[in-house]
C-alpha cells in the first residue's frame, strides 16, 4: 500500500507534466539539463582561511544578499567576496553574465539574473543557457511556474530543499527560438508596467501607515487638537507636551514591576494548555496568529500568564523594541523568557495608551539612544522602567485611545483594499507569465492574442 507521502509526491508531479501538455504543436518540451549548457551549484570557501577572503574581488552570492536584493532582477554585488584562490579551492563556481540563478532554500524557486561574472554559496542552482533556451524565457519560466512548483516538492530534515539533480530533471515548454525572445520581450514590458502599477499602491500604502504613525505621534504628545498650547520639555525624545500633561518614568504608572516571560522550550502543541505566546505569534495587524500554535504545561506556565491588557515588549533579537499589548484572547496564554510584561495601574496608565505610546515617534527616539548607548541592540526591564513617557489624565487618555482606534480602523479598512488590489496585480502577472510560456496566449510581433484552441 502506497504510503500518503508517496501520493502527494506522485500527484505533484503530475502538475510538474501537465503544465507542459497542451502546447502549441510547433512547440516542444524537454528537460532543463537537456536545454541548458550547463546546471550548476555553488560552495563556500573555509571562513578561517584568510587569503579565500582577504581583498576578495569575485562577487559571491549568499542567501542575505538574495533577500537584500528582493525586487530586483540582476545581481552585480555582495556584501562578502572571495579570492581566485577560495574560488579554486571550493565548489564555488563562476557563472558568466546572464546565468539564471534560483535560491535552492530560503525563499526556494525564486530567481535572479547574473548582471556580471559572479559565484554563490551552496544555497543557489544556477542555470547557463546555451543556443537552445533564452535566458529570459528561462526566467519567466522559473517565475511563472517553475519556481512555486519547486518549493512544493522540495524535502529536507534541517531544512527544505529543492536539489540540483531533481531541478536540472523538470522539463519546461520550448518554442522556436525567436519566439521565446518576443515572448521574454513581450513579458519584459507587460510586467513592467503592472509592478509600477503594484509599485503606485505600495507608496499609498507607505503614505497611508505614515500618515497614522503621525497622527498616533501627535495625539499622545500634543493631544489631538494642534491648536491647543504646548510647553518644552527637558526630555530628549520627547521636545513638547500638551500644557498641563506630566512625563513620568514608566515604573510610576505600572501595578506591579516589570516581569520577564518564562525561559522553557515549548514544543507542547496541546490546545488545552496554555498558548505559549512568543514574538512572532503577531502578525503585522497587531493579532495572534493561527497558525503558530504552542503550549506549555499549565504548571509551569502559572507564573507566566497573562491578563487581559498586558502589554509585551521585546528585548533582544531581532524584534527587540517592538510591543504587542494581549487582549481579547478567548484562552489561557503565558508568554516567552525574552518578551517583558507590562501590567499598568489603569487609573493612571491605560495599556491602550502605553502600546500606542510605543508606536509614536517619541519612542522610536528613545530607542535609537538606548542603542547608542550598547553595544548589542537589547533593551533589558532595568532600561524599560525609566522609559519617560506623557501621562494626561485618564480620561484624555481614553478620549485619545478611542479616536486612534477610530482612525485606524479606516486606515486599516483603506490599507485592505489597496493591498487586495495588489494581490490581484500579482496574481494577473503570474497568470499572464504562465500563459505566454506555455502558448495560450501567443505573441508575435510584440502583439498577444488568445489562441481559441491549443493543439497538444
Amino acid at each position: 500500500m502506497k504510503s500518503k507521502h508517496c501520493n502527494v509526491r506522485s500527484e505533484l508531479q503530475n502538475i510538474g507534466k501537465q503544465w507542459v501538455s497542451n502546447l502549441p504543436k510547433h512547440w516542444q518540451a524537454d528537460r532543463i539539463k537537456d536545454v541548458c549548457e550547463n546546471v550548476v551549484g555553488g560552495g563556500t570557501p573555509k571562513s578561517s582561511i584568510s587569503e579565500y577572503w582577504d581583498e576578495g574581488e569575485i562577487v559571491w552570492m549568499s542567501p542575505t544578499d538574495f533577500s537584500k536584493q528582493k525586487g530586483e532582477r540582476l545581481i552585480t554585488d555582495s556584501e562578502k567576496k572571495i579570492t581566485q584562490l577560495g574560488m579554486e579551492k571550493s565548489s564555488a563556481t563562476l557563472i558568466p553574465e546572464g546565468t539564471i540563478v534560483m535560491s535552492s532554500r530560503a525563499s526556494i524557486g525564486e530567481p535572479k539574473i547574473a548582471g556580471k561574472e559572479i559565484t554563490t554559496n551552496q544555497g543557489f542552482i544556477s542555470f547557463i543557457t546555451g543556443h537552445k533556451v533564452d535566458n529570459l524565457f528561462l526566467f519567466y519560466c522559473i517565475e511563472g511556474h517553475l519556481g512555486e512548483y519547486f518549493s512544493k516538492i522540495a524535502s529536507g530534515t534541517t531544512f527544505m530543499e529543492i536539489s540540483r539533480r531533481m531541478a536540472k530533471q523538470e522539463p519546461i515548454p520550448l518554442p522556436p527560438l525567436p519566439e521565446q525572445k518576443a515572448i521574454a520581450e513581450y513579458l519584459d514590458k507587460a510586467c513592467a508596467r503592472i509592478d509600477r502599477i503594484i509599485a503606485i499602491k505600495e507608496e499609498q500604502l507607505g503614505r497611508i501607515e505614515g500618515y497614522l504613525n503621525n497622527k498616533i505621534s501627535q495625539f499622545v504628545t500634543l493631544g489631538l487638537d494642534m491648536n491647543d498650547p504646548a510647553v518644552e520639555t527637558n526630555c530628549l525624545w520627547i521636545p513638547k507636551i500638551k500644557k498641563g500633561w506630566e512625563i513620568l518614568p514608566l515604573k510610576r504608572l505600572l501595578a506591579e514591576k516589570l516581569k520577564y516571560g518564562a525561559n522553557e522550550s515549548a514544543e507542547d502543541e496541546n490546545s488545552e494548555d496554555p498558548r505559549y505566546i512568543r514574538i512572532t505569534d503577531f502578525g503585522n495587524d497587531g493579532k495572534l496568529k493561527d497558525d503558530t500554535f504552542k503550549s506549555l504545561p499549565p504548571e509551569i506556565a502559572e507564573p507566566y500568564l497573562l491578563n487581559d491588557g498586558d502589554v509585551l515588549f521585546a528585548r533582544s533579537g531581532a524584534t527587540v523594541g517592538k510591543t504587542f499589548i494581549f487582549k481579547n484572547y478567548a484562552g489561557a496564554a503565558c508568554f516567552a523568557g525574552y518578551l517583558i510584561k507590562a501590567n499598568t495601574q489603569r487609573y493612571k496608565l491605560l495599556p491602550e495608551f502605553l502600546y500606542y505610546f510605543t508606536k509614536s515617534k517619541a519612542y522610536e527616539e528613545w530607542k535609537n539612544l538606548i542603542f547608542t548607548q550598547a553595544t548589542i541592540q537589547n533593551i533589558g526591564a532595568d532600561k524599560y522602567q525609566y522609559l519617560r513617557m506623557t501621562a494626561p489624565k485618564i480620561d484624555e487618555q481614553e478620549r485619545i485611545v478611542k479616536a486612534i482606534e477610530f482612525l485606524k480602523e479606516k486606515v486599516d479598512s483603506l490599507s485592505e483594499k489597496i493591498f487586495d488590489q495588489i494581490d490581484t496585480l500579482k496574481d494577473y502577472r503570474k497568470s499572464l507569465i504562465h500563459e505566454c510560456v506555455t502558448g495560450k496566449k501567443q505573441v508575435y510581433t510584440g502583439k498577444i492574442k488568445k489562441e481559441k484552441e491549443v493543439h497538444a
